[in-house]
């Protein structure tokens, strides 16, 4: 086990802000993905809950996909702020390698219970529709970097900053006027959520940048500053999650991640993460268990949507109610234990499908 979590720790480190030793030691940040990674599979195949109470469980569901993105520009920050051609290239391989790998498994793998064609094939590995929609966020993330580094080749590091940081403003405005969702509402729906969603996606990616500037510093601040920025934070979206449910119904129309709520939760979430008391903790075997846990991120998230279509067929073979906490449990322990089967395989490409 101490074997994988080394080498998981080193391919995560490929292109991150912080140093390298502070940041294996981000347990709140690990924890983090690990929930929101259960977020998403519970969106898509966990819909309604067995055990009663569970609701609490699920408060930041909405957001786990802004977290996500938020994450990903955040530790690889450095690739924008200062890219150099390894960065780039390492960057775009580790989000082409599981886009075109898990495109193409799951066009094999629904072969099995239905018969596609391979235009549709051609049309999943381009948008990330519709055989495993949850390949949009990567097809999403890759347009994002594209842009960022045309952008970048041709401005300084602090105009670049302010350009991506305007190219923002400019996105959550359209989203309130209606205008992102007019333009391309009309469009076929793999092209209007992959265009609709990369545009609703710009503002986490720069905010992500943006973090990744002062993230070491908050590493480094001590524990007592800690509790108080974590505490702070868990504060402010208590009580602006209170105010959004109590008091205000109206939300921009959109693709689902349109609007400020969902930004400023986000944001928050990940500075709770980073200032998390439970960073603090040295206990080796308590450290490796939470990186043990929460492996296998990537491969959970690129799987779970077709590995739920079978965990569906057992369910109902079973006759089982599908689509409910149970399921979603089944499928994140199935698509973990899948993802630990494709680590065993010693090569670095196939081990970036899952990792």
């Amino acid at each position: 086990m101490e074997a994988i979590i080394k080498d998981q720790t080193e391919a995560a480190e490929c292109c991150t802000t912080i140093e390298p030793q502070a940041n294996k030691s981000i347990i709140g940040v690990q924890i983090l993905r690990y929930y929101m990674a259960f977020m998403v599979v519970s969106t898509h195949v966990g819909g309604s809950l067995v055990l009663k109470g569970a609701g609490i469980f699920y408060i930041f569901q909405p957001f786990h996909v802004p977290v996500f993105m938020l994450l990903s520009f955040l530790l690889c920050g450095r690739c924008f702020l200062a890219p150099t051609k390894a960065l780039i290239t390492k960057r775009t391989l580790r989000i082409i390698i599981p886009f075109v790998f898990w495109g193409i498994a799951s066009y094999l793998l629904c072969l099995i219970l239905w018969p596609i064609s391979f235009p549709t094939l051609l049309n999943q590995l381009i948008t990330g529709y519709p055989l495993n929609n949850a390949l949009w966020y990567l097809a999403t993330m890759l347009w994002i970097c594209i842009l960022f580094w045309i952008l970048r080749s041709f401005t300084s590091k602090r105009v670049f900053l302010i350009i991506i940081s305007a190219l923002s403003v400019a996105c959550i405005i359209s989203q309130y006027t209606g205008l992102n969702y007019s333009l391309f509402n009309n469009l076929p729906y793999n092209i209007k959520f992959t265009i609709g969603r990369t545009f609703e996606m710009i503002p986490y990616a720069t905010i992500g940048i943006l973090l990744s500037t002062i993230a070491p510093f908050l590493y480094r601040l001590n524990k007592k500053q800690h509790v108080i920025i974590f505490l702070s934070s868990g504060a402010f979206m208590a009580i602006i999650i209170a105010i959004r449910t109590l008091c205000v119904s109206y939300r921009p129309k959109g693709f689902d991640y349109a609007g400020a709520y969902l930004i400023i939760i986000a944001v928050l979430l990940v500075i709770s993460a980073y200032t998390n008391p439970i960073n603090f903790v040295q206990n080796r075997k308590f450290r490796n268990f939470v990186k043990w846990i929460t492996s296998f991120t990537l491969g959970i998230f690129c799987m779970h949507i077709v590995i739920g279509r079978f965990i569906e067929w057992a369910f109902i073979a079973l006759h089982l109610v599908t689509y409910n906490s149970l399921m979603a449990v089944t499928t994140y322990i199935s698509c973990y234990i899948i993802s630990f089967l494709i680590w065993l395989i010693p090569n670095k490409y196939t081990r970036q499908t899952i990792a």
